[in-house]
């Protein structure tokens, strides 16, 4: 249980004092919310290290303090004096509203790097970086069945704290090893001595959900193994290239991605299959930040 005084304090960060406008406190206290529900969840279950709730703080404190500037300069503006300078105004307040509309709504703020925002060295498409918010598309599942529809990859976000391992498989036949190997960590086929974390991370499925995108050039995913180990579903790439979720998040069509998209539908890191095990043989349990729970 997290002492009295802790919850206090973070619920006096989480309530700000904006001007009405827009509705920034409104905005600002949900993601603050959104932000925090899941690492007070998982740090007061034992899941992930205590640690994780400083990142509460580095993460949201920012974006609360840019927040309050903006308000304030959006309140000046939308309380012009002249009528002459109140036209003005107007146009400079529709020019910041449309420069900042992510960042205003939310949907578009960008949390730093940190221990749940990794960066990986590989990742030189900056189209989906490690702190921004997972973009959505549409995916069709692989259930043979007469009402098969395309869902959105958001959807599939239901529960608040778990984690969501994206693997974008690529071309089966070239990432076979790779997903094999991947296959084997989450089924405890393959443990390597002297990690508990990793026992840990591959013993409790409740904590992560595995999602496995094909291509859409794709007809069927031939890596059965990491399929299996996803509960036998897979996800088509259901647009074209230009527009898939391939192309959203900068993977390439061969060499394929596992994406970590946290709780809070932040993405934590994105490295290619090829990489992901030799870089660092203990990278998903390492990425959780999963206490040595005995």
């Amino acid at each position: 249980m997290l002492c009295d005084a802790v919850c206090k304090q973070f619920t006096r960060d989480a309530a700000h004092n904006f001007s009405p406008i827009c509705g920034f406190s409104l905005n600002t206290g949900l993601t603050d919310s959104w932000n925090l529900v899941w690492k007070l969840d998982l740090t007061s279950r034992g899941v992930m290290k205590p640690t994780v709730l400083e990142t509460y703080h580095e993460e949201r404190y920012t974006v609360a303090e840019r927040m309050a500037e903006l308000s304030v300069k959006l309140h000046t503006l939308d309380n012009s004096g002249s009528v002459m300078t109140g036209v003005e105004s107007q146009k400079e307040l529709h020019y910041m509203w449309d420069r900042n509309d992510g960042f205003l709504t939310g949907i578009g703020v960008e949390y730093h790097i940190s221990s749940l925002n990794l960066y990986a060295s590989d990742d030189i498409d900056l189209r989906v970086r490690p702190g921004m918010r997972s973009p959505d598309g549409r995916i069709t599942p692989s259930m043979i069945t007469d009402n098969v529809t395309p869902i959105r990859l958001l959807d599939l976000f239901t529960v608040v704290s778990i984690f969501h391992i994206l693997v974008f498989v690529g071309d089966p036949s070239h990432n076979n090893d790779y997903l094999e190997k991947l296959a084997d960590l989450l089924t405890l086929q393959r443990l390597y001595s002297g990690t508990p974390n990793r026992r840990m991370f591959a013993e409790h499925r409740e904590w992560y959900e595995l999602i496995i995108i094909v291509p859409a050039n794709v007809s069927q995913a031939s890596c059965t193994s990491i399929v299996e180990a996803a509960g036998g579903i897979y996800y088509t790439d259901d647009v074209t290239e230009d527009e898939g979720l391939y192309a959203r998040y900068g993977v390439d069509l061969q060499e394929g991605a596992i994406v970590i998209v946290r709780p809070d539908g932040i993405v934590g890191n994105r490295i290619m299959l090829s990489t992901w095990m030799s870089k660092d043989p203990y990278y998903l349990a390492e990425f959780l930040n999963i206490s040595n729970i005995t």
